[in-house]
């Protein structure tokens, strides 16, 4: 498994875990993510859902090694769409969801947090957008959840440039809800986890959903596909891809 999920009273924690790759994303972790968000979206004594990954990382967004695999557009546009229905699975839950995001938030991994309705992060935390620099265009809802929190100027700068944020700036622009010490991160999650399972879980529900209203999360995941399928065939993408993977290997 590369999902693991604990209840915890009337919260479940859900943990992305593959701590080896640091939680990259690959299409066996998009499936079992959705599949487990679709359970426990039906569990009616649900009051909360805190994301969280296993080690050292939040998530090191898609895995790259997997994607260098040779694939079919239409086998991409599979894989993609896993991600899609993961990030609508988040996004879409039916009571509030907590991103605790330490070490790297990056590409998927930041749209994985952004999907989230708060977003707190260790002081080391970091949150990379580097799509471009690979060749390729956002994902994960970025394009429509982004400039949901920092607005689209902000945003563009960020994706066009492939900006990294720290947590203290990222808290500053309207990425991170609070910044928290890194040894107490979990535990201040969980403190508004429990907050959150004392609420009346129809008030949750519909708060939740009246500010969602204006977030076309499905238009952009469609549009998103679209895009990544044509940028993953290029040249380019595979030069930078292959790049990178060549620096990654040499750090191991």
């Amino acid at each position: 498994m590369t999902v693991v999920v604990e209840r915890r009273d009337r919260v479940a924690w859900v943990i992305l875990d593959r701590p080896a790759v640091r939680n990259a994303v690959d299409l066996r972790m998009r499936v079992e993510l959705a599949d487990a968000l679709d359970r426990l979206a039906g569990d009616d004594d649900l009051h909360a859902l805190v994301l969280t990954g296993r080690g050292e990382t939040f998530c090191a967004g898609g895995d790259l090694a997997e994607l260098a695999q040779p694939r079919t557009p239409a086998e991409a546009a599979d894989r993609m769409a896993a991600g899609n229905r993961m990030i609508a699975a988040l996004h879409g839950f039916p009571v509030p969801t907590v991103a605790a995001v330490h070490g790297a938030a990056a590409g998927a991994g930041c749209g994985l947090a952004l999907a989230c309705d708060l977003v707190y992060a260790a002081a080391s935390a970091r949150f990379v957008l580097s799509f471009t620099g690979l060749g390729l265009a956002p994902d994960a809802g970025a394009s429509v959840l982004l400039p949901a929190r920092l607005g689209p100027g902000r945003t563009k700068e960020l994706l066009l440039l492939g900006g990294t944020l720290d947590a203290v700036d990222a808290a500053g622009a309207g990425l991170v809800d609070r910044v928290v010490p890194d040894d107490r991160l979990l535990a201040e999650v969980e403190t508004v986890a429990r907050t959150l399972a004392d609420r009346s879980r129809p008030a949750l529900v519909a708060t939740k959903r009246l500010v969602d209203r204006h977030v076309d999360l499905a238009s952009a995941l469609a549009a998103e596909l679209d895009a990544q399928v044509a940028l993953l065939a290029t040249s380019e993408h595979r030069a930078a891809r292959d790049a990178f993977l060549a620096r990654k290997g040499a750090r191991t």
